[in-house]
């Protein structure tokens, strides 16, 4: 878990780093609220969807590299994913309130 706050952190700080060029502070102040939105539904997926979502977005493996990684079906990891996308984007619309995700399938190896 602290590697994957290390991961956020890391991804975040980079992310706001670039955006700096010819952002207005106001900008720059929404990217911080969204990021910390983000990372906070990001710590409440399920550990099996968390280590899922950042080897795909922070460590720049493919879908299919990072099931094999975990030992995941490709049908699992490709719901896995959805969910854990759907719930980050739900949790940056809704903005607050960030509730745990439930995992709906298979959280063991297959």
């Amino acid at each position: 878990e602290q590697r994957f706050r290390r991961e956020t952190e890391a991804f975040a700080a980079a992310w706001v780093a670039e955006s700096l060029l010819g952002t207005n502070p106001e900008e720059l102040n929404e990217r911080r609220e969204l990021l910390a939105v983000i990372h906070e539904a990001a710590e409440k997926l399920p550990e099996r969807h968390r280590e899922l979502f950042a080897k795909i977005h922070f460590e720049g493996m493919t879908l299919d590299a990072a099931r094999t990684e975990l030992g995941l079906a490709d049908s699992t990891a490709r719901l896995m994913h959805r969910e854990a996308l759907g719930f980050l984007r739900e949790s940056v619309e809704g903005k607050s309130n960030v509730r745990p995700l439930r995992p709906k399938g298979p959280s063991k190896k297959d």
